[in-house]
């Protein structure tokens, strides 16, 4: 339960109590894509916008109110994750209502192996995926060999930073074609104002910071968090959703002494 008025504790204005109200309406927006996306209304999804801002949150957080199960029904793939690594992901959510979500996936867009499976999984009608390898590919801490081809019925969700490749690169050309198969999404959170309404609404609204231990504060704990983010806005540019939980962090540990290096996380990066 709620009991502190954050809006007139954190001393909002009233330009950012309107632009809360619209990134609330933001986030409901974006939660209906991925809902429609977990219920197989698009078989692919392209979820673009600056770093650090929850695009991987929005997409797990989404399929778990769909009810879907990590590793059962979605996993997700990092950045180091290889072409190799890709296919196995890939076999092991092959069939419909399955799920692979990619979180800024630099070791498969990097290679032309990697690039050419992922067009093959995001096509709207040819579905099919081969490993063109000699080397056998086994399922992660199992013996089990992933078959050199197979068809995948599973979904992909891709979050990157990038919304268009530029040049006319092969792996732009790549690029083009992997947007072109799936319904891009924007999460158009660009200047520091921007940002922190959607931080104080995920903070507020959506109990952010008590999803971990090491950064569940009070909600008074929380107001006064806020409230140092809003006072000092001018002095960062890149702004995102672990500078809260950072700033959490150092309030659990140094209750009374943690502005200074609040002030620091905020200036530095």
């Amino acid at each position: 339960m709620i009991d502190v008025d954050f809006d007139k504790a954190v001393k909002l204005d009233k330009d950012m109590l309107k632009l809360v109200a619209k990134t609330r309406q933001d986030v409901i927006d974006s939660e209906e894509f991925i809902a429609d996306v977990a219920a197989g209304v698009h078989r692919s999804a392209l979820i673009y916008g600056p770093p650090g801002m929850g695009k991987t949150y929005l997409a797990t957080s989404g399929l778990q109110r769909a009810k879907k199960k990590p590793s059962k029904d979605y996993i997700i793939a990092r950045s180091h994750t290889s072409a190799g690594q890709f296919y196995a992901m890939l076999w092991v959510m092959r069939k419909p209502g399955q799920f692979i979500v990619l979180d800024d996936c630099d070791g498969i867009m990097a290679s032309e192996e990697g690039i050419n499976l992922l067009k093959a999984a995001t096509d709207a009608t040819f579905r099919n995926v081969g490993w063109s390898s000699r080397a056998q590919i086994k399922v992660p801490g199992t013996d089990e060999v992933v078959p050199q081809q197979f068809d995948f019925n599973g979904s992909i969700i891709i979050g990157t930073n990038v919304r268009q490749a530029r040049g006319n690169s092969k792996m732009a050309q790549h690029m083009d074609a992997i947007r072109s198969r799936c319904v891009a999404w924007p999460m158009r959170y660009e200047t520091p104002t921007e940002r922190f309404a959607y931080i104080y609404h995920l903070v507020v609204d959506k109990n952010y910071l008590d999803a971990d231990v090491e950064t569940k504060i009070t909600d008074t704990q929380q107001a006064e968090l806020l409230r140092f983010i809003w006072t000092n806005l001018g002095i960062t540019n890149k702004l995102d959703l672990r500078h809260p939980q950072k700033i959490a962090r150092v309030m659990l540990a140094k209750p009374g002494k943690w502005q200074n290096q609040a002030r620091r996380f905020l200036e530095t990066e």
